[in-house]
């Protein structure tokens, strides 16, 4: 076997293997991986197909042929693998593989004006090339390119039909009447388009980024303002409780005195009944101390009465101190979107029996917060293991609590996960934010 058939055969695997990998990172898949994988495997004949047709009609027309023996079966794969099945699914095929055939068309240009036929250059380049664009696009586009299309769900068909004109052109350009390397004198101008192409995707991404960057602040600063409002209106009724102990304080020497008269003029079921609406009013304004750190402390104090109000267990250990928290002054509304979050699952608990809050809050030497509280029945979770609390407009959402519990973690670095532990039978939803 001659070594440029070797390089040829090897060069034209590894295209289709990183050209499929590509695609696999870049896509979100609709169904589990024991279903994805199996039939993502139809791509390893695909490919032997697509290589024999090289190999038996040489590389003109196997890249002429190109668009019906691989795109079009690879996009009808998937598609039906795809969790999206719009514009964001058109938009990542097409820019995967104008990625890939970019690579492809350059090598190949690459070969056939410094190798020759011996293709040793074009074997070299996309063993370097493929494993440095999937790196790229692994280390700097993924996650963010994944967050972008989550958040804007409707700005992508402009985006995928001008992406799938892109790579048709270039495929059409390279490949028809003849080869591009028989025509040199068209070489500026597949240059120019591919120049053109370029920029177009720098735009496209840069405009979609900054749309992104706009609506997460606008939606930090809504989530400011409910949760501004929601706190001050704990506090206020904190502060009101703080009052009427103070006028009963006040009152005190005097009811003292009610009291004593009642008891020298021997009305002891009067003064019996007088003690009992003290104890009643001492009752209601009894405010429950948990740290010392004032806006915490009453944050946990709303949320302890209101858990004991519906017989909910409300358990605390903790250490805060004002010194840890410099720096973090939306931190209490995490703990009140936290705590929130636990009373309304408590509220779908049935049997009150299994109902409970438990909270552990420290500030020093690093700041951790974790509340647990039961899973209620049918509990969704995300593909970041976040709770998901309903659905707005069709589309399962986050609740404002996990938003801006989420946003505060990303801001200050922190780490901040969910888990379920199986405690006597039952299932115990866990938050926990370090740092």
């Amino acid at each position: 076997m001659k070594l440029p058939f070797i390089m040829y055969t090897l060069s034209g695997w590894w295209s289709f293997l990183f050209g499929n990998i590509i695609m696999l990172l870049m896509m979100r898949f609709r169904y589990p991986m024991k279903k994805t994988v199996p039939l993502a495997l139809f791509l390893i004949p695909l490919s032997v197909f697509d290589l024999w047709i090289y190999y038996l009609f040489g590389s003109e027309t196997g890249g002429q042929l190109f668009l019906v023996i691989n795109t079009i079966p690879s996009l009808l794969l998937f598609f039906y693998l795809s969790d999206y099945r719009d514009g964001r699914f058109l938009f990542t095929f097409f820019f995967s593989k104008t990625i890939t055939s970019s690579i492809i068309l350059f090598t190949n240009l690459a070969d056939a004006f410094f190798t020759s036929d011996s293709h040793i250059l074009l074997a070299l380049l996309r063993f370097i090339l493929y494993p440095v664009v999937l790196f790229i696009l692994i280390r700097f586009v993924r996650e963010s390119y994944f967050l972008v299309q989550e958040k804007l769900p409707a700005q992508w068909l402009l985006f995928g039909i001008l992406s799938a004109l892109f790579y048709i052109t270039i495929l059409l350009f390279f490949n028809f009447p003849t080869t591009l390397s028989k025509r040199p004198i068209h070489i500026p101008v597949f240059f120019l388009i591919f120049v053109v192409m370029i920029l177009t995707y720098v735009s496209m991404f840069r405009m979609i980024y900054q749309t992104v960057t706009i609506y997460e602040a606008r939606e930090r600063e809504n989530l400011l303002t409910i949760e501004t409002s929601s706190l001050m209106g704990r506090l206020k009724e904190f502060e009101e409780k703080n009052e009427a102990l103070a006028i009963y304080r006040h009152d005190e020497r005097h009811r003292l005195q009610q009291l004593s008269a009642m008891l020298i003029d021997g009305r002891v079921n009067e003064a019996a009944d007088f003690l009992v609406q003290t104890d009643k009013v001492l009752s209601e304004a009894a405010i429950r101390h948990f740290c010392s750190d004032p806006i915490i402390d009453a944050v946990l104090s709303f949320y302890a009465e209101s858990a004991e109000r519906e017989g909910i267990p409300f358990f605390f250990r903790g250490d805060v101190q004002k010194q840890g928290l410099e720096g973090t002054e939306m931190f209490p509304i995490v703990i009140a979107n936290a705590l929130e979050n636990a009373l309304h699952a408590n509220q779908k608990i049935r049997d009150k029996a299994d109902r409970f809050i438990r909270i552990a809050l420290i500030s020093k030497p690093q700041r951790m917060l974790r509340v647990e509280n039961p899973l209620p029945e049918g509990t969704v979770f995300d593909r970041e293991g976040f709770p998901i609390s309903g659905r707005q407009g069709g589309d399962k959402q986050h609740g404002i609590g996990v938003k801006s519990i989420r946003a505060f973690a990303k801001k200050h670095d922190a780490a901040l996960y969910y888990q379920v532990e199986t405690r006597d039978g039952s299932q115990t939803l866990v938050m926990t934010m370090i740092g």
